[in-house]
């Protein structure tokens, strides 16, 4: 008998590839003109195809060695924080207008001096 426990797993794991495939649906969509703009909408048997390829390597991921989910969880932290130093000098330089770091702390510093708790909030 399956646990109750196993059962919300299995349906949270599937809802949330699906949605990923619901995602990359919408991302091939706005990146090929839109549906205004006569983008690429795929069909529903696309999303179903795209859905079945993430549910089968989400399953050979699940299947690996704890050693390379060690590796694995350990690039995805050092990709995280080099994308949180690098992405604010990248956005604040490839940006339409290019303002002096300066500004751009002195803005936020007027923000936040006004709205103390708002800063709490965000960084919880």
């Amino acid at each position: 008998m399956i646990s109750s426990v196993a059962f919300v797993q299995w349906a949270c794991t599937t809802s949330v590839d699906f949605s990923l495939a619901q995602l990359i649906q919408v991302m091939i969509l706005l990146s090929t003109g839109g549906a205004n703009g006569g983008g690429y909408l795929a069909s529903k048997y696309v999303v179903l195809a795209i859905y079945t390829a993430i549910l089968i390597v989400h399953g050979l991921i699940n299947s690996l060695p704890i050693q390379w989910l060690s590796w694995f969880g350990q690039l995805g932290a050092f990709w995280n924080v080099a994308g949180r130093m690098i992405h604010p000098i990248v956005s604040m330089y490839c940006g339409i207008y290019i303002r002096s770091t300066t500004n751009v702390f002195k803005i936020y510093l007027m923000v936040f001096q006004k709205r103390k708790i708002y800063l709490i909030v965000c960084s919880i």
